[in-house]
């Protein structure tokens, strides 16, 4: 079989370049071999955020589902293997462009969703999503050794409120991950052209949930206040059975897969894990919530009030791990 164009690679890599990664570190490069495309972590140290880089690999499994999906938009099967036994470590996925098969209707919707999908830290509409809708939602955010729960009941959602206050009144008086996530912000008239990465500051949204980007500056409402704004969005928290960097990958690829149907669905999304890096957070989220598993995100959706501008990317050629010139057919 012949190898890839560079008009099909060009595909590929604008669709990874499209994930969602934690402070839009885009962590990943790709390696391109006839019609085998190798996903590879790159390494950026977030040591008060993300020290043992579980966002990373959450992220790359965004990014490794944004592949598969360009792989089948260009009419071929997709064939992915998860971290392949290689020597090289840094090694997240290898997809393979098989046989000739034409995508889906569904597989064309969600690719299409990949550029319009953004990270909504706003409130949105007071329009319920249908129950129906977000119970498919979160079918899509499992798989073996990953599970999603919707946040429902009174009692739980006042015990995540509690906790969220709690953990973003921490991350507010933290020196040390304030000056970290200000390292990573840029503002509105400079947003990052040199490097492509970072957080414009209109991303950060308003604080409605402060618990994601917490600055110095966010407002910290009432845990009752707080209660009441997580009942009135569809929220579920995703968790997995274990803590091995392949349930990390896989986390984020059904989660990105969740994500795109959102959008596809004329909703918008964001994820928040920063709470989750506080020691001893997560167990105790999964203990107090009976949780099957370590919860890992939590995933908050519905129908926006506004239209956020795409945040700033790298080059999408400079993916390339190895810049060579590929054939062009």
């Amino acid at each position: 079989m012949d190898g890839l164009t560079e008009a099909q690679v060009d595909i590929l890599l604008r669709a990874v370049s499209n994930a969602p990664s934690v402070h839009n570190t885009q962590p990943w490069e790709i390696d391109v071999t006839e019609r085998t495309i190798g996903l590879f972590q790159r390494k950026v140290d977030l040591p008060s955020h993300d020290p043992v880089g579980r966002d990373r690999m959450i992220s790359c499994g965004a990014a490794l589902a944004n592949l598969e999906l360009a792989v089948r938009h260009l009419g071929f099967d997709s064939n992915v293997d998860i971290l392949p036994g290689s020597a090289d470590r840094d090694a997240i996925g290898l997809v393979t462009a098989g046989r000739p098969r034409p995508a889906t209707e569904e597989e064309d919707q969600l690719y299409q969703a990949i550029a319009r999908r953004r990270s909504y830290r706003y409130q949105f509409e007071p329009k319920p999503v249908p129950n129906t809708l977000a119970a498919a939602i979160a079918g899509l955010a499992r798989q073996p050794g990953v599970e999603s729960h919707l946040l429902t009941a009174p009692a739980q959602i006042a015990t995540l409120a509690s906790m969220l206050g709690s953990a973003a009144r921490a991350l507010r008086a933290d020196r040390i991950y304030q000056r970290e996530l200000t390292a990573w912000l840029a503002s509105p008239s400079e947003p990052a052209p040199e490097h492509g990465d970072g957080i414009p500051t209109g991303a950060l949204g308003n604080g409605w949930l402060p618990a994601g980007l917490v600055r110095t500056n966010t407002p910290m409402p009432d845990d009752y206040v707080l209660a009441e704004r997580i009942a009135a969005e569809t929220l579920l928290i995703v968790t997995t059975s274990a803590n091995t960097v392949a349930d990390q990958v896989a986390a984020g690829r059904v989660l990105q897969r969740a994500w795109l149907s959102v959008t596809a669905a004329g909703m918008a999304a964001s994820v928040i894990t920063q709470p989750l890096h506080l020691s001893g957070f997560p167990e105790e989220l999964r203990d107090r919530l009976a949780l099957p598993g370590l919860p890992r995100a939590l995933f908050r959706f519905g129908y926006p009030v506004r239209v956020l501008p795409a945040v700033p990317r790298k080059p999408y050629r400079a993916l390339l791990r190895h810049h060579r010139r590929l054939d062009a057919r």
